[in-house]
């Protein structure tokens, strides 16, 4: 017996990370979680969470940081010594 309610659309997915701009540049949208859709006050909505990082670069590993209420990126080379200094200054 089938108790699913839901009906898959066979032409899934009908979003894909590349559909959806970064909410700041230099973001990446890596994917896009949780979808669903609901009727409400006679229309169609469609609510998603957006997972983002940082475009990564060689040798260098970058991650957000929320600094004075503003997302900013950190680039860090990829050496011990900037490793150390990083994580001293935080």
């Amino acid at each position: 017996m089938n108790f699913d309610i839901a009906e898959r659309f066979e032409q899934n997915p009908i979003l894909k990370s590349g559909d959806i701009r970064s909410s700041i540049p230099g973001m990446k949208v890596e994917c896009l979680l949780n979808p669903g859709v609901f009727r409400f006050a006679g229309r169609i909505w469609l609510l998603l969470r957006v997972a983002e990082r940082p475009e990564q670069k060689p040798g260098k590993t970058s991650f957000p940081i929320l600094e004075n209420g503003a997302i900013k990126i950190l680039n860090l080379t990829m050496t011990t010594r900037a490793w150390t200094a990083a994580i001293h200054a935080w």
